[in-house]
């Protein structure tokens, strides 16, 4: 932990003394090498003046991936200080569904202002999502995903991949449709590796897939992840239609969500509350069943 913390100054030392020599290059060659956690760590604890120098300095992907580490509330105020044009295409690169929950808590004119100026598609993902009600699989699914045709062989496949993935949010699992969109199967990025090129998706897809309607609960979902030991769970509509895909880390910000409301409630009605304990240590200790693994077994 000393060495973490001392790790952590000496980068706040640096970064900081590159921001004031006001030099983009030199910045950019130090603070893109350190990890997106890392980078967000040290962007919070920046004056305002010096977070507009980031934003001039790095690019608006290069500074997505540090952006999605930060609290709702953090993005929240940031993106309302970020330069229009900046901002837009921040939202345009972030996953749906992450853009869905930002987009919630803005005030409604300027959520209307960078919808107005968003992609077009980016757009109407991002309303989509924020169609489906608090606290269901739709609200938290997102749909940047790569679904698999069964008639496509392995060969083919990975090709698509090559070209598909950056886009996905996760690739270790893949989903397989048929012509009507309807999931079908699933295929573990493991087995298509090591699977013949020639052969179809069919022949090595997995029949028996376990999924969730877009209605469901949330606190339903973190137990299906821990029952079934998985990284993603696919969202189907009634007919089967394969909607968008549930990441294992979405799950947890669903129970940390729960419980801190739990906490809160307990508070106001109990008086007290344990103030060192985290909210997902908690969530474990109180109800065992919302564990999850994070394995993908």
């Amino acid at each position: 932990m000393a060495i973490e913390r001392t790790e952590r100054t000496r980068h706040e030392t640096q970064v900081t003394a590159l921001i004031q020599k006001g030099d983009p290059v030199d910045f950019r060659d130090v603070f893109l090498t350190l990890h997106p956690g890392e980078q967000a760590d040290l962007f919070i604890e920046l004056e305002l003046r010096d977070r507009q120098f980031v934003y001039d300095a790095l690019s608006p992907e290069s500074f997505t991936d540090l952006f999605e580490k930060l609290e709702l509330e953090e993005q929240t105020q940031f993106i309302q200080e970020m330069p229009r044009p900046f901002a837009v295409r921040v939202l345009n690169d972030m996953f749906s569904d992450n853009a869905a929950d930002l987009m919630t808590e803005l005030p409604d004119d300027f959520m209307n202002e960078l919808f107005e100026l968003m992609d077009e598609t980016e757009a109407t993902e991002v309303k989509e999502l924020m169609r489906y009600p608090d606290d269901t699989a739709g609200a938290i699914m997102t749909t940047e995903f790569i679904v698999l045709k069964a008639d496509k062989t392995v060969g083919e496949t990975l090709e698509d991949l090559r070209e598909l993935g950056p886009e996905a949010e996760t690739i270790y699992y893949l989903y397989v449709i048929d012509t009507n969109r309807r999931l079908v199967g699933v295929v573990s990025l493991r087995d298509l590796i090591v699977s013949p090129l020639d052969v179809q998706i069919t022949d090595i897809m997995g029949r028996r897939v376990v999924s969730a309607h877009v209605l469901a609960d949330q606190e339903d979902l973190a137990r299906t992840v821990q029952k079934y030991d998985l990284l993603a769970l696919p969202v189907i509509d009634n007919e089967d239609h394969l909607l968008g895909i549930i990441t294992v880390d979405d799950v947890m910000d669903v129970i940390e969500r729960e419980t801190t409301e739990d906490f809160e409630e307990l508070s106001a009605t109990k008086g007290s509350s344990d103030i060192n304990m985290g909210p997902v240590e908690a969530a474990i200790k109180r109800a065992p069943g919302l564990s999850v693994s994070c394995s993908s077994g």
